[in-house]
């Protein structure tokens, strides 16, 4: 599967326009040295209601940064709200550096 982005730096920042809306995604290091792009996983099981065997769930990997906003209170309010012991959150970011490689005189 191979996708596309229309991809903007600003003040060394590195976006990508999904829906309209720009998604910080890396950024330029050292007048285009060096590039580092950001890649956010989640994947979350939340008991909504024991009783009856309802939950919700989900798993990601898209470009981007996640932050604790992104999952508070968005998926719930905390991680206090974890009562069942099959119940979890995990996110994360991976960055991935690149660097331009020059030639240096031996």
């Amino acid at each position: 599967m191979k996708y596309s982005y229309k991809f903007e730096v600003k003040n060394d920042n590195l976006f990508i326009e999904i829906n309209d809306q720009d998604i910080f995604i890396g950024k330029v290091i050292d007048e285009n040295k060096e590039l580092i792009i950001y890649k956010k996983y989640l994947s979350y099981l939340v008991v909504l209601d024991k009783e009856n065997y309802t939950f919700t769930t989900e798993r990601s990997s898209d470009l981007g940064f996640y932050e604790e906003k992104d999952i508070y209170p968005r998926i719930i309010n905390s991680s206090a709200d974890l009562k069942e012991d099959e119940e979890f959150i995990l996110w994360s970011t991976i960055s991935y550096r690149s660097m331009l490689k020059t030639n240096s005189p031996e």
